[in-house]
């Protein structure tokens, strides 16, 4: 019996219903992941390693269908796209802007451009079978498998342990990160309840883009996927973190802070500033627990929004702990669990749970989504070393990395963050139809510059 076979039909949870809900075509609920490989690629075995890897990530091979009166998910290798490395085939097609159909295609689609000195491949992802972290463990799990492909047996790295029957209580509390809490369930659920209706009484300001894009400026982004990155180069990058750790915070609320701060002076600029307005950062949260380990990729997170006014931010240090004293009382009250809770009890009908799916796509959700991975990536280069600081992928090295969340209706940036031969990886994409391509790379230089100020001020 193979693997998957105890596992599917595997029914959906409240979360991944809630991320088919969101799914709009549009703005279809789906994240990048890019990386480029440095030297000669050997292609076919580079998409044999996808495959490979696959088979690994049950859930990435799957579509959704009704099943015993419930959506479940059902292991469909059979349906994963072809992946084609020539970008004269897959360029008219703009791969990155179609909607991935759960009930047609599984979730995930891979394309990419090899050349003789250099590959770069992306992937895209369905939030409702995979999250940040899970795409970071399949990318790990590509390299391995390139890796043995290519290497003499003697050099293979070796795969992360995974058990796909774990993917049965992907979202159960039992081993997750759950604080041991005074109060009772009625008193937590009181308390979140005041933080979420005041959040949807605030008046949440969208970017604005300092030039309105034309149908000229629009369509030059369908030429690529639009991912920008840049990095905080190591020095300053440990300033940051040595900065974080003599102010008793953590460097995501140095990053969500600094972030606000960007944001607000951008819109202040290009107009977008509203009267009490108030800058929100969509924050996801991980709930994963030590065990989760030997999980394969799913989706494992929940929502935090961090908002701040133009007169909160004034004060740089202030609004920096009052960023880590939210933080910190999400944790303690189980913020994140809370709002599964909500969506469990609003799943068992589905037009309660299009409720915040309406609400969001009516007003303005965040400002910007803030996604911090920290030193995720880095276990790729302890799996398979490093060679002139890059990490060895069998023959060739990888160059980069750039991933970024989904894009939402009237949230206009979205925003990765991660760490990389140990510098600071700041990736972002922002929306076609409000940014055009030379704008973006001001708002990226724009954040860039605001933590390097930080780095050096350390204020």
């Amino acid at each position: 019996m193979k693997p998957t076979d105890s596992i599917f039909p595997l029914p959906l949870n409240s979360f991944e219903q809630f991320m088919l809900e969101e799914d709009d075509p549009q703005y279809p609920m789906t994240f990048m992941l890019r990386f480029c490989l440095e030297g000669h690629v050997q292609a076919d075995s580079l998409i044999a390693a996808v495959k490979d890897a696959l088979v690994r990530h049950p859930l990435l091979n799957s579509t959704i269908a009704p099943h015993g009166g419930r959506l479940c998910w059902f292991y469909r290798p059979d349906l994963f796209a072809p992946i084609d490395l020539n970008k004269e085939h897959w360029l008219p097609e703009s791969p990155w802007s179609k909607p991935l159909d759960l009930t047609k295609e599984t979730g995930l689609r891979v394309w990419g451009e090899a050349g003789p000195d250099e590959t770069t491949v992306t992937l895209l992802f369905h939030h409702a079978c995979c999250d940040g972290i899970g795409a970071s463990q399949f990318l790990e799990d590509i390299a391995v498998a390139y890796a043995r492909r290519v290497l003499p047996e003697s050099e293979w790295p070796e795969a992360r342990p995974l058990e796909q029957t774990r993917l049965l209580t992907r979202l159960e509390v039992d081993g997750r990160r759950v604080a041991a809490l005074e109060g009772s369930l009625l008193h937590r659920i009181r308390v979140i309840t005041w933080h979420i209706v005041r959040y949807w009484g605030q008046r949440t300001e969208p970017l604005k883009a300092k030039i309105a894009t034309t149908g000229l400026t629009a369509g030059r982004r369908t030429t690529d996927s639009g991912i920008l990155s840049g990095v905080i180069e190591k020095q300053s990058f440990r300033k940051l973190r040595e900065y974080a750790k003599d102010s008793g915070v953590m460097l995501n609320d140095i990053l969500v802070r600094d972030l606000m701060q960007t944001l607000a002076s951008y819109n202040d600029s290009s107009g977008g500033k509203l009267s009490r307005g108030r800058i929100c950062i969509l924050v996801p949260a991980s709930l994963r627990g030590p065990g989760d380990d030997q999980l394969p990729a799913t989706n494992v997170v929940s929502y935090v929004f961090l908002s701040r006014s133009r007169r909160e931010l004034r004060s740089l240090q202030t609004t920096l702990k009052t960023l880590n004293d939210e933080m910190a009382f999400v944790h303690q009250v189980q913020g994140g669990w809370l709002f599964i809770e909500v969506l469990n009890a609003l799943s068992r009908l589905p037009s309660l749970l299009r409720w915040p799916v309406r609400r969001s796509r009516a007003t303005c959700m965040s400002t910007a989504v803030l996604s911090h991975l920290g030193n995720l990536l880095n276990s790729i280069g302890g799996r398979l070393g490093t060679v002139n600081g890059l990490v060895r992928v069998g023959n060739v090295a990888m160059k980069s990395v750039g991933c970024v969340p989904p894009l939402r209706r009237q949230t206009n940036a979205v925003f990765a963050t991660y760490v990389l031969n140990g510098q600071l990886v700041v990736s972002m994409r922002t929306d076609p139809h409000t940014f055009d391509p030379a704008e973006s790379q001001s708002l990226l230089q724009k954040f860039l510059d605001r933590l390097r100020q930080t780095a050096e001020t350390r204020e």
